[in-house]
């Protein structure tokens, strides 16, 4: 019974230091490097064809975004994603949002969410996004 308790514990412990955040610095690294991969991909006639772009990745760069310019820079790249003939949904919308909102740039971000509302990106819950925005 101690031994399955220690190794729980033991467990617990590995799996939390696994969780632990990334440094400023290395986010930083993992964004610009996600991102060099994305760019050349993207557009009606890509530089890159393969591998494609997973619609996972855009997630993953909201989340590594740190910065108002690096959301900006995500936000200048959605009309080459949907000339790719691909489309973002609401559920990276809504992150999209609350990313912008957690880092308190309220004010553009209400601004790039009403240019990019009516060129690309599908609200198909308006309520919901004011209740992000707190429009």
């Amino acid at each position: 019974m101690v031994q399955a308790r220690a190794a729980s514990a033991q467990l617990e412990a590995a799996q939390a230091s696994r969780r632990s955040k990334l440094s400023p610095e290395a986010r930083h690294e993992r964004y610009n490097k996600l991102l060099d991969f994305v760019k050349p991909r993207l557009g009606r006639k890509p530089e890159i064809k393969l591998p494609q772009v997973r619609n996972s990745a855009w997630t993953n760069l909201v989340d590594l975004a740190s910065t108002e310019d690096q959301l900006r820079e995500l936000a200048q790249l959605f009309p080459t994603w949907s000339a790719s003939g691909r489309i973002l949904d609401s559920h990276f919308s809504e992150l999209f949002i609350r990313e912008s909102a957690v880092l308190r740039y309220i004010a553009r971000l209400i601004r790039i969410t009403r240019s990019v509302r009516t060129t690309l990106v599908s609200f198909t819950r308006p309520r919901r996004v004011r209740e992000l925005c707190k429009i």
